[in-house]
């Protein structure tokens, strides 16, 4: 009997390679310990070998601890037995080699040649933590081959860490083979097939159920990796994209080609097939270390119908935006360049495209071109009809200029607008990951009346015209630069400080300062039909704030300009409907039996202003009287004189509102 220490191992390995080479027929036992042996990414520990040689030779080794690379755990208290080792035709062979463990049991067959070095493991069953794997190893010095054949293998608890999930259910079957030499792993290749595979992540961002999942690839040290996955059933949410295949159609496939090489992720093949909605081509260059880790991306999307793409794709991440519901029809193509999260190259080709908002408030339909980013290029984009809630925009093509870092016209474009036209002399967009864009222009021809019909406002007169100063948007936000000057009602009106956040959302807001100059009071009155009026009529609506389309703030005085000439009349109706306002009738000096005597009378001056916060108007009007208990709306003038007074100086909002719809659907007062 021999014995030693750690450094005795190998010298007893040595000289058992030259016995067993001899074929020895005497009786002769050898054994050794070592408390530690490592190689790169294994390490056992308390190793004790026993090897009997003779006419029945037998060999025995146990390890305490065998330590191998993650997730793979840790085994303890192996053994391996062979109770009969036959040496035939210059090789040693073990018909019935045993290997156990805690949870661990394996059984197969040794084939050891001194001579060449060769080894051959086989082991039929390996039973691990109920686990059924099959392994072939087939060692020559110069290289190897590990085979392993799994057997619906259920995922160990130690991956949920690994891979990062609260959850992980279900099992794999497959093969894997790997080819090697003294240098380590060189060739490897393999099919894995999952089933009934759930997991979760601890923060619902990423799920599936009941997965059936196939890999199939291949990797040269040389050349990479060559790897397909297909998604052949169940349900797969990464979010904000969710997938569900049935076992009837055909799978979604992921096709990879790359490599892993100084700490960079290289993917010089990117296919991603999905049957009957999409299929896309690009390449991937990823470092994790860097910032950001995305070092470029290139994508290519053959012309495919949109409303399948828009479904799956475009919808879940427009979500709580202005396009999270659209009816969609047509064709798209696309191909573009992200490099460190920045889009350097776009060509979108668009093919009949229809684009409809599901609450109508906008609508594009034959919408045609291309829109290009990066490379210098003269391009165009256009559509056969278009809207924005009921305001029609008529057929219209855009000459477009793209060059580095912008797109512009190349000219002027006329866009029909109802019964007018929008000159369009500025338009200058830079998309990209942050949209932002510039335009300008003037408009022309449209009348209040077609515009007023198509908002289903009352039927306004005059025309709406003028210029619109330079417009941006950036940061989610539309802001002008300038005033906004517009003719209506034989008068002036400016827009200042115009705003509007989250246009693209569904809960827009806007805020504005609005100046009103010499508007004609006749044609308001006859529009609005509360009763008639002459003179003119100037004022503002200042702190203007308007959340999805509805006014929240404002603070608004209209008044009689001081500089007004003209003659000044009001209307019995309209006595009465301005009394209404202020929470009286007819009121001042004049009895209601003489206001029968009268259509209409003359006045000096009007006053009426409103600030609005928290759903409640404060009224004002031109000065308080001289009791303090109320305010003055219209002074009047002459015989018969009537003046207008208001005492309600606290209103509700939609009350108010009420109260002029009234007004304007009454016949006017009777007065007896």
């Amino acid at each position: 009997m021999m014995s030693g220490n750690a450094g005795l191992l190998p010298d007893l390995l040595l000289v058992v390679w030259l016995l067993l080479g001899t074929a020895p027929t005497w009786g002769l036992t050898l054994s050794s310990s070592s408390p530690m042996l490592s190689g790169p990414g294994w390490q056992a520990e308390q190793i004790a070998l026993t090897l009997q040689l003779g006419t029945r030779s037998t060999l025995h080794l146990t390890i305490g601890q065998l330590t191998l690379p993650e997730p793979a755990p840790v085994l303890v208290d192996v053994q391996l037995d062979c109770p009969q080792l036959h040496y035939q035709s210059h090789h040693w062979q073990c018909a019935e080699l045993r290997i156990t463990g805690q949870d661990l049991e394996a059984q197969g067959t040794l084939s050891y040649q001194p001579h060449t070095g060769a080894l051959d493991v086989q082991l039929d069953t390996l039973h691990w933590q109920r686990q059924r794997v099959q392994v072939t190893l087939a060692y020559e010095p110069e290289h190897w081959t590990l085979s392993a054949e799994l057997h619906a293998l259920s995922l160990p608890a130690a991956w949920l860490q690994v891979v990062d999930l609260q959850t992980l259910e279900g099992d794999f079957t497959g093969q894997v083979h790997l080819h090697g030499d003294a240098t380590g792993v060189r060739r490897a290749e393999g099919r894995l097939r999952a089933r009934r595979l759930s997991f979760a992540s601890a923060d619902g961002r990423q799920a599936g159920e009941g997965l059936h999942l196939e890999l199939n690839g291949q990797w040269r040290i040389e050349r990479g990796a060559d790897l397909v996955a297909q998604l052949r059933a169940g349900e797969l949410y990464v979010e904000p994209l969710y997938w569900n295949r049935q076992s009837s159609q055909s799978p979604i496939t992921v096709n990879v080609k790359g490599d892993w090489r100084d700490g960079q992720l290289r993917l010089e093949r990117l296919r991603f097939d999905h049957p009957e909605v999409v299929q896309i081509e690009g390449s991937l260059l990823w470092q994790p270390q860097a910032e950001p880790a995305l070092r470029r991306l290139t994508v290519q999307i053959p012309p495919s119908d949109l409303q399948p793409v828009y479904t799956h794709y475009l919808q879940p991440l427009a979500f709580g935006t202005i396009l999270e519901d659209l009816h969609t029809s047509g064709r798209l193509a696309a191909d573009l360049v992200l490099e460190q999260h920045q889009l350097t190259a776009l060509n979108l080709d668009l093919y009949a495209v229809d684009l409809e908002e599901a609450e109508q408030r906008f609508a594009v339909h034959g919408l045609f071109g291309r829109l290009s980013w990066g490379a210098e290029a003269f391009t165009h984009i256009g559509w056969q009809a278009a809207g924005i809630h009921q305001i029609t925009i008529g057929a219209t093509e855009l000459p477009l200029h793209t060059r580095p870092g912008q797109i512009g016209l190349t000219a002027p474009a006329r866009i029909p607008v109802l019964d007018g036209s929008l000159l369009l002399q500025q338009f200058v967009v830079a998309p990209q990951i942050e949209v932002q864009a510039q335009f300008g222009g003037r408009l022309e021809g449209l009348s209040m009346a077609a515009v007023s019909a198509a908002l289903n406002w009352p039927p306004l007169s005059g025309s709406l015209s003028g210029v619109i100063p330079r417009v941006r948007y950036g940061n989610n936000r539309l802001d002008i630069d300038g005033a906004l000057l517009v003719k209506a009602f034989d008068g002036d009106i400016t827009v200042a400080n115009l705003r509007l956040d989250r246009p693209f959302e569904t809960l827009p807001e806007l805020t504005a300062d609005i100046e009103l100059f010499n508007l004609d009071l006749s044609s308001i009155t006859h529009t609005f039909d509360i009763g008639r009026m002459e003179g003119l009529l100037s004022g503002h609506v200042r702190d203007l704030r308007l959340l999805d389309w509805r006014p929240v703030a404002f603070d608004a005085y209209l008044h009689t300009p001081e500089a007004d000439a003209s003659r000044r009349r009001i209307s019995q109706r309209a006595v009465e409907s301005i009394s209404d306002l202020g929470g009286t009738g007819a009121a001042g000096a004049l009895s209601r039996g003489a206001l029968s005597m009268f259509e209409e009378f003359n006045y000096a001056r009007l006053g009426v202003g409103c600030r609005l916060q928290n759903g409640i108007c404060t009224l004002s009007g031109l000065a308080p009287t001289a009791d303090g208990r109320g305010f003055q709306l219209v002074q009047g003038r002459g015989l018969p004189r009537i003046d207008i007074v208001g005492y309600n100086t606290q209103v509700d909002w939609n009350d108010l509102l009420t109260r002029l719809q009234a007004a304007m659907r009454s016949e006017g007062p009777i007065v007896e």
